[in-house]
C-alpha cells in the first residue's frame, strides 16, 4: 500500500517478455509549445498543448481564441491550412497525413506529390497541414496563418 503522497500504483497484466522492454509509466502528460505567429493577430501567441491527446491544432486555437479560419472544420473544404515549422534540431516525428488533407492540399497546390512521399517514406513533415486533421507532437511548432 503506498503512503501517504506516493504515487497510485498501477496493477497491469503482462507477459514477462513485454515487462522487459515496456517504459516505466508515467502519468505527467507531455506538453508541446506551440506559438501562433499571424499578422491579423497583435503579437505571436505561444501555448501549451497536450501532446499526442488526439485534440486538433484547430481546437487548440479555438481554445485560446486564435482567430483561425475555418469552415467545415472536417478536412473538405481546406479553409484552415497553415504553415507548420518544427522548431527543434531533432528530427521531426512521423506525421500522418489524412486522406482528405492529401487531396485538399494537393488540390490547393499547397502540397506536392513528392511531399506527400516525403511524409510517408521518410517522416519529412510537409511546410501546410489543416489546422482540422493536425494532431500536435511532442515537439514545438510555430503556426503561421
Amino acid at each position: 500500500m503506498p503512503g501517504r503522497g506516493a504515487a497510485p500504483v498501477r496493477r497491469v497484466r503482462v507477459s514477462s517478455d513485454a515487462m522487459l522492454s515496456a517504459p516505466p509509466f508515467r502519468s505527467e502528460s507531455v506538453m508541446a509549445n506551440v506559438t501562433f505567429s499571424s499578422p491579423r493577430m497583435a503579437r505571436d501567441l505561444t501555448v501549451y498543448a497536450v501532446a499526442g491527446d488526439t485534440q486538433t491544432l484547430l481546437s487548440v486555437a479555438q481554445a485560446h481564441k486564435v482567430p483561425v479560419d475555418f469552415e467545415c472544420g472536417n478536412g473538405e473544404c481546406g479553409s484552415c491550412v497553415l504553415q507548420i515549422t518544427v522548431l527543434s534540431d531533432k528530427t521531426p516525428y512521423g506525421v500522418a497525413l489524412t486522406e482528405k488533407e492529401k487531396t485538399v492540399l494537393r488540390y490547393s497546390g499547397k502540397i506536392t506529390q513528392a511531399q506527400i512521399e516525403q511524409a510517408e517514406t521518410s517522416d519529412i513533415p510537409p511546410p501546410h497541414r489543416l489546422a482540422c486533421q493536425f494532431i500536435v507532437r511532442n515537439e514545438d511548432i510555430l503556426v503561421t496563418f
